[in-house]
């Protein structure tokens, strides 16, 4: 198979010119290491990688809102928003996994196919795509991404370039076919087809150019850590990419505990006529017959001269020690990705170190604050592209448009907190009692004023 720095020169025309240093630095293998962390999958894997990006996708998304007004633009765009909106925890996910993900909208026709009315948004993962350029602000500005198709023993690549300059953005399609995977040929053996090749692409532009646009017509989502595998590049890292030694570890540690386990198991060596055939009178295979099924995990055959020999095997458990190892890993792997203590350790350990928790807990809120930050970043250039696409297209009456973002404000600010300094606030007059009651019970205005004391209510 072709690399995808191969496929960019592909679509270059086989220029022999490096490909563009967007992605190199050894991102390209960083991103497939953690797609394959990602991905999980091997036996004895606790999937801690796909756990992680999870949890963060929750922290940050959790009663997101996102509200259109303004003009009918506004309440067209917000309609072709929603089905988007409505996976948006899961694309988080993958952005969070892999360090950044492309949202990019493509026109379509309705569902009579007759004209162009509707838009749709890909959420294109970061190993799915090569980055070619950013501008000084590391908005990304150039990018191939890839679609394949297997059809009648062939594999087609199609390879959309997208270029954005000077007000201009441009988009290349060029399509490809190989022997499909398991037929004879190679799969480096690609020629170039023309699009109408395939149906689903029949109706795509070779080449096309939209003008008087100030960014391009894709946004591209990024984790906004530092990025210690290339200091260079401005693209995204995973978030638990510095935490990869420690999920290897906790793997390693988690195998070690349930070898304790299976390894202590209760069983009882008995002399092999007992247990095989029950030859002795009174033998533990009384009957003639073999043992039940259950009772063949607990009995084992040994050779003995002992006609009656028996022996329990009960060994003393190495649990405590083996489990207060695997959550000093875990506690670790929370410190090094920015999660809360006890968000993948034992929560009741973590109890034990209050200030522990609340400082883990403020640098978990400055995370999923700035990953909401970068998420509405690249939401504000979705909506760009998709009104850009809705004036080309003439799909809705041009006009303002206003976006205005909600976020859960218990994820960014410690509730407990935040509590405490109403009650601060109260008691040196600067907040109305009933107001720190509402708040600290989650009940009404009135109910808080009924919940207090005639002295209070003074």
């Amino acid at each position: 198979m072709f690399s995808l720095f191969q496929w960019i020169r592909k679509l270059s025309g086989d220029r022999p010119e490096a490909p563009a240093p967007a992605a190199a630095g050894g991102m390209e293998s960083a991103i497939e290491q953690w797609a394959r962390m990602y991905r999980g999958g091997e036996a004895g894997s606790l999937g801690l990688p796909a756990t992680i990006a999870a949890e963060f996708a929750r922290l940050v998304t959790l009663e997101m809102r996102v509200n259109l007004s303004g003009s009918p633009r506004a309440d067209f765009l917000s309609a072709q928003l929603r089905n988007f909106l409505s996976g948006i925890r899961v694309y988080a996910e993958y952005g969070c996994a892999l360090g950044g993900v492309v949202f990019k909208p493509y026109a379509c026709n309705d569902a009579h196919g007759k004209s162009i009315s509707r838009i749709v948004v890909d959420a294109v993962q970061a190993d799915c795509f090569i980055p070619t350029a950013f501008d000084t602000s590391n908005r990304m500005t150039g990018a191939i991404f890839i679609d394949q198709l297997e059809r009648d023993g062939r594999l087609f690549t199609r390879l959309e370039k997208h270029e954005y300059a000077a007000g201009r953005h441009t988009v290349t399609n060029r399509a490809f076919a190989a022997p499909a995977r398991g037929t004879a040929g190679s799969q480096n053996d690609f020629t170039p087809v023309s699009l109408s090749a395939v149906p689903e692409w029949a109706a795509l532009e070779p080449e096309m150019t939209v003008n008087n646009v100030d960014r391009p017509l894709f946004a591209y989502f990024r984790v906004p850590f530092a990025n210690p595998i290339d200091r260079r590049s401005p693209l995204g890292v995973s978030v638990f990419s510095r935490a990869a030694a420690q999920i290897a570890d906790a793997d390693a540690q988690y195998a070690r505990l349930m070898w304790e386990f299976e390894g202590g198991e209760l069983a009882v060596d008995a002399e092999e006529g007992f247990v095989l055939d029950g030859a002795y009178p009174g033998g533990l295979g009384r009957g003639g017959g073999p043992l039940p099924k259950n009772r063949a995990r607990l009995f084992r055959g040994v050779c003995s001269s002992e006609r009656d020999f028996y022996r329990v095997f009960s060994p003393a458990l190495r649990d405590a020690s083996l489990l207060n190892g695997f959550n000093a890993i875990l506690r670790m792997i929370e410190w090094q990705c920015g999660l809360v203590y006890g968000t993948l350790s034992d929560p009741r350990l973590a109890e034990r170190t209050a200030q522990e928790v609340k400082a883990s807990r403020q640098r978990s809120y400055a995370a999923v604050l700035d990953i909401q930050y970068s998420l509405q970043y690249a939401l504000d250039d979705l909506i760009y592209a998709m009104n850009a696409l809705a004036t080309l297209y003439g799909m809705a009456p041009e006009g303002e448009i206003d976006a205005a973002y909600e976020w859960d404000d218990s994820i960014i600010v410690d509730p407990e907190s935040w509590v405490e300094g109403m009650r601060r606030d109260t008691e040196i007059g600067l907040l109305r009692p009933e107001l720190y009651i509402a708040k600290k019970y989650g009940v009404t205005l009135a109910q808080a004023a009924n919940m207090m004391g005639e002295e209070v209510k003074k």
